[in-house]
């Protein structure tokens, strides 16, 4: 009987004239944002090259003199991958790159705005050209709308009625209306991400390799339990209607809820002060006052000692050293600051189905905050290779007083550019990336059973007649 039900609502729903519409439009909107992102994409590419090699260059010509690596400012972006494709993980709060200043013994890594992800104008506040915006807004909207009468249009055609004449079972029904419904929003969805995938295939720009076309296949998974739960919250919402009119209003205002206002409502707690983040100018004031007081801290030893030229050059030394850890602990407290504010926004925003489905599909796509706390690893890590290279090279020149504080007590031999350690980027496991996606995902699962256990129980009680 179960069987009989699912085929006879399954024809209905994609027979409907609201799937035919929903088809279209699901599948234009995905065509249209795969065309979008290639040349997306490509200005990320572009980007990200010049940005490359105007570091080589900068070490290039920095190689003349072993001590003018200590005074080349460089600048890393976060590279792009096809994986953008499933998400931007666009967060308002995400630092967009990091310098490298090399300044003596301690080079600073600090947060920098200049670095851009694209060279067009950044209308990511708007949208973003990824799979998850349409699936985010665009699908679950569709998902709501196929399940809004579910139970109210049979009822006011009289066919519930009819249906109950013979001896079916309720939670047959539900079933049977649930899984067309998920069918009916996933059919659309797979068409259009293979027809994505084929036109990105098509294309140079992007590379495809067998670990994106995977990722491709968790990401319809993850959207597919996404859209149950709105397809839940129509069922249910139906359930508790008479009429389709009334079922239609509080869906659409549930929906508009979860997804527009529930996520951008709750960043209004980081305008709190005790979640302010500084500004690039506070941070920079901050880092003069912790110099100021190092060296005033060592100020009476540095006079005490003048006239001993050995024992002063060792404080100094020692001192500028301290100053320059001092700085970076200030740069890195922005950062954590920086991060711990989006970190917090998740932390609030976990009541929202809408943010736990985008936070699933950037931890899965390594998008995003993710990407750049990997970053930020990754650079730190070539801040200590980049240093032991220096050291290991001004150690070999016997003119060279070995003091990384000043530029007359270095080394000015100049230094094979292909040996000078260079940055690049390594690309996420995907074993880190689903181990992140993994806890929006179990709250995913949990807001379905949770939905489907009160529409078996509503439903039970559900007035046929």
């Amino acid at each position: 009987m179960f069987g009989e039900l699912w085929k006879r609502q399954l024809v209905e729903d994609i027979t409907s004239s609201k799937f035919l519409i929903n088809f279209v439009i699901i599948l234009a909107s995905v065509i249209g944002f795969s065309l979008l992102f290639l040349g997306h994409f490509q200005s990320l590419e572009e980007s990200y090259s010049k940005n490359t090699n105007a570091n080589d260059q900068l070490l290039s010509e920095s190689s003349k003199e072993l001590v003018r690596l200590l005074s080349a400012p460089l600048e890393f972006g976060m590279k792009p991958g096809p994986f953008l494709f499933i998400s931007d993980g666009y967060e308002e709060k995400i630092p967009k790159g990091l310098v490298f200043r090399p300044k003596g013994y301690t080079p600073d890594i600090k947060e920098t705005t200049g670095l851009k992800k694209a060279s067009s104008p950044d209308l990511s506040v708007f949208y973003s050209t990824d799979l998850t915006f349409i699936v985010q807004f665009l699908l679950s909207f569709f998902a709501v709308l196929l399940a809004f009468d579910a139970f109210t249009s049979e009822k006011e055609k009289g066919t519930l009625r009819l249906v109950y004449s013979n001896p079916v079972k309720r939670g047959h029904l539900v079933l049977a209306k649930y899984m067309s419904a998920l069918l009916a929003i996933g059919l659309p969805l797979l068409l259009g991400l293979i027809i994505g995938l084929i036109l990105l295939s098509l294309s140079s720009v992007v590379p495809i390799s067998s670990g994106f076309i995977s990722g491709l296949s968790l990401f319809f998974i993850i959207s597919l339990l996404y859209l149950s739960v709105f397809v839940l919250i129509g069922l249910l919402l139906s359930a508790f209607s008479h009429n389709s009119k009334n079922s239609l209003v509080l869906c659409l205002l549930v929906w508009i809820f979860l997804v527009v206002i529930l996520p951008k409502s709750s960043g209004l707690f980081l305008n709190l002060k005790r979640f302010d983040v500084p500004t690039e100018q506070e941070i920079e004031e901050r880092v003069r006052k912790v110099e100021r007081e190092v060296w005033n801290r060592h100020s009476h030893e540095d006079w005490m000692t003048r006239s001993g030229q050995d024992a002063s050059t060792k404080l100094n030394v020692a001192v500028s050293n301290e100053e320059q850890r001092a700085r970076q602990e200030v740069y890195d407290l922005y950062l954590r600051k920086k991060i711990g504010a989006v970190r917090i926004l998740q932390s609030v925003n976990f009541i929202s189905p809408s943010s736990l489905f985008e936070y699933s599909a950037s931890a899965l796509a390594g998008t995003g905050l993710f990407h750049f706390e990997h970053l930020w690893k990754q650079v730190t890590q070539y801040r200590r290779d980049f240093l032991n290279f220096f050291m290991a090279e001004d150690r070999k020149d016997d003119q060279s007083d070995h003091l990384y504080f000043h530029p007359d007590y270095l080394s000015r031999r100049p230094v094979d550019f292909n040996r000078i350690p260079k940055f690049e980027e390594k690309d996420i496991k995907t074993g880190e990336r689903l181990k992140d996606a993994a806890k929006y995902l179990v709250l995913l699962g949990l807001y379905n059973i949770f939905l489907l256990i009160l529409v078996f129980n509503k439903f039970q009680k559900y007035d046929v007649r």
